[in-house]
């Protein structure tokens, strides 16, 4: 029994310190592969993400109650890098740490099972617990403002030789301690401000501390003031970062973005435009009774909805746009096909419209809530008689005006899987503002978006909306679906959408094709 006990706690430690191992390494291959002369090559990372994402999912599921206390305090340092890194790259593109709302304490992230901001692994899982001013000079924020960050990952057997070469050659470093001779002016960075105590905490000023691993010591009667942080992103310089002239001119090869980091709830950037066009194709030959049973029709009911929609980032929380809607339907044979709608034609069973117009503005108003959207788009309507009741054709829309409310939130799960939900309360107003034609409908959805890589996107939907009147709900249907979407080219994607309507009441019970093409710029 106790040779069994023995045997198995080899084992757990065997595992503790193998685990260690294989992420010391696999860090240290990352960053020998990607920093180059202190600076990171996010552009080559964001191309191709494998290495990093394997590193993410063991920091977030590290045991750290078998690491010794340099395993655990080399972990926590290069867990913040490689945080950093992830969320530059999550974020990608953009030209400071300081574009993303929240990036240091707001956002969270899963570190050794616990959900962490960047600012949390700082200060209460590295200062907090080492009380080592070292450590700013080997945490990296992705400015160029910070210390200089290493192609090597920081090993808990060499960690002290680490810091005090890193600590050495940062104050002797040139750009990070500016020294004036002529006027006896030394510029040091703001990060011996913010963090003063950390570095006097033994009774030392600022400047003994400096001078403490400096070659040449800077003169007791020299004054100290801060220059500016620079937050602007510590990317390796590519060819057109080198050369302005070119850089600058009109040119139509776009720079790669991530378009699946822009899901329904992130706003745009401010100067950013993006241009959507769904096509919605809705056919059926049936539609649920007021008892929810499926009745069968000797027609078949096309509708076609095509939306354009523009959005221009005016703010990092506002945006606006225009929307319009045209409109086709048509009643044919029950074994006509549902193709036969795209001749656009206008007769007794077919009618085509531009439908609706309207502005919209979206915003982003909760600081602690980055990925909560609320988005008002109200439709003004272009056609006449939309529902047929003068003309005796067939309903094509709502013949009023319509005031959509939308609320929009994603969740990540992991680095492939993301949650997104949608709530709306669509309002329908008569153009008359006669209360039996006006009503609301409030339909709630929900994806699992998949992400196999950069460019690809599966997702699952699932809706329900139902359609309110006199205080009870009048009709509803559900509406199950399989979509993907494609990165075509750097701002061009494309999307497919099926969907089933399995269940309803006083509704249609059919199918729809969509397919969407989104620009964004």
């Amino acid at each position: 029994m106790l040779l069994l006990w023995a045997s198995g706690a080899y084992n757990v430690a065997f595992s503790a310190d193998d685990n260690a191992t294989s992420f010391f390494n696999d860090a240290n291959s990352f960053l020998a592969k990607y920093v180059i002369e202190g600076c990171v090559d996010y552009h080559a990372i964001q191309n191709n993400t494998v290495e990093l994402r394997k590193l993410v999912r063991v920091m977030e599921n590290m045991d750290l109650s078998k690491f010794s206390h340099n395993e655990q305090k080399a972990f926590w340092i290069n867990a913040y890098n490689l945080t950093v890194i992830n969320s530059i790259i999550h974020h990608w593109p953009i030209k400071s740490p300081m574009d993303v709302s929240g990036f240091f304490d707001k956002l969270k992230h899963t570190i050794a099972s616990e959900k962490l901001t960047i600012n949390d692994i700082e200060n209460k899982k590295i200062r907090a617990v080492y009380n080592d001013p070292r450590i700013h000079f080997v945490l990296v924020c992705a400015a160029m403002g910070c210390p200089k960050i290493i192609s090597e990952a920081y090993f808990p057997e060499k960690l002290e030789a680490q810091l005090e070469a890193r600590t050495k050659a940062t104050l002797n470093d040139p750009s990070f301690i500016r020294i004036r001779a002529d006027d006896d002016k030394t510029l040091i960075s703001e990060i011996f401000k913010w963090y003063k105590e950390d570095f006097t905490g033994t009774g030392k000023s600022v400047l003994q501390y400096i001078n403490q691993y400096r070659i040449n010591k800077i003169p007791s009667n020299y004054s100290v003031s801060h220059y500016t942080y620079d937050w602007a992103l510590n990317k390796k310089k590519r060819v057109d970062d080198l050369m302005p002239e070119i850089k600058d001119q009109p040119s139509s090869v776009e720079k790669p973005a991530n378009l699946q980091e822009y899901t329904p709830s992130a706003l745009l950037k401010k100067g950013q435009v993006e241009v959507k066009l769904f096509n919605n194709l809705y056919t059926d030959n049936a539609g649920f009774d007021q008892n929810g049973v499926v009745k069968e029709s000797s027609k078949r009911q096309n509708y076609f909805s095509g939306f354009l929609q523009t959005a221009y980032g005016i703010a990092p929380k506002l945006n606006v746009g225009v929307d319009a809607i045209l409109k086709s339907v048509s009643i044919d044979d029950v074994t006509s096909s549902p193709l036969e709608l795209f001749t656009f034609e206008n007769t007794s069973n077919t009618r085509t419209a531009l439908s609706y117009i309207g502005p919209k503005i979206k915003i982003s108003p909760f600081k602690k809530l980055n990925t909560l959207s609320i988005q008002s788009t109200l439709f003004f309507p272009l056609a006449s008689d939309q529902q047929g009741q003068q003309n005796g054709k067939p309903y094509l829309s709502h013949d009023g005006y319509q005031w959509w409310v939308q609320v929009f939130y994603d969740q990540k799960i992991s680095e492939k899987f993301r949650a997104f939900f949608e709530v709306d309360a669509i309002t329908y107003i008569d153009r008359k503002l006669k209360k039996d034609n006006s009503f609301i409908d409030t339909p709630v959805k929900a994806f699992l978006s998949f992400f196999p890589t950069h460019k690809v996107t599966l997702y699952l939907l699932t809706e329900w909306a139902p359609t309110w009147g006199d205080n009870a709900i009048a009709s509803y249907y559900s509406q199950v679906g399989i979509g993907g979407k494609y990165q075509l080219l750097p701002n061009l994607e494309i999307e497919l959408l099926y969907t089933n309507f399995p269940l309803g009441k006083n509704k249609g019970a059919g199918t729809t094709y969509n397919l969407g093409l989104r620009f964004l710029r």
